[in-house]
């Protein structure tokens, strides 16, 4: 069951995805570079649990006037291969188009299959990024 959660419930499955790292709510990145002058966007934060337990988790929030960006997708390695990583982005996808017409989010390599199985489209070249190599994705509500 995928359900809204809070930025501490959230930190809980993000201290996996980056060990020992400060979370930040949202980041100021914007699609295919730059920096969003945005300085409070509204952040929306997402659970997927099972028996009660939280196994997976992802959040979106605005990154520039009229795109939302998806952030943060992380399951517990021990509940992968299951199709979680998918409901929780087409949940995030589907909210995210209630407010806005476009989506991309920033995934790391090893990610890219699970965003493109969700429909996202790869727009750039990987790189190397401050928590491992990673390329654009994106996607339009036509």
């Amino acid at each position: 069951m995928i359900k809204s959660i809070d930025f501490f419930e959230i930190c809980k499955l993000w201290d996996y995805l980056h060990p020992g790292r400060d979370h930040i709510k949202f980041s100021r990145m914007m699609y295919l570079d730059g920096f969003s002058q945005i300085k409070d966007p509204k952040v929306f934060y997402f659970g997927f649990y099972e028996s009660n337990k939280l196994i997976g988790v992802n959040s979106c929030h605005f990154s520039e006037p009229g795109k939302f960006r998806s952030r943060g997708l992380y399951v517990l390695e021990q509940h992968r291969n299951k199709g979680i990583g998918n409901k929780l982005l087409r949940h995030t996808i589907k909210y995210a188009f209630e407010h806005v017409n476009f989506i991309w989010s920033f995934p790391k390599h090893s990610a890219l299959s699970v965003y493109e199985k969700a429909g996202f489209i790869k727009t750039s070249d990987f790189r190397k990024a401050d928590f491992g190599v990673n390329c654009y994705v994106s996607m339009e509500n036509k």
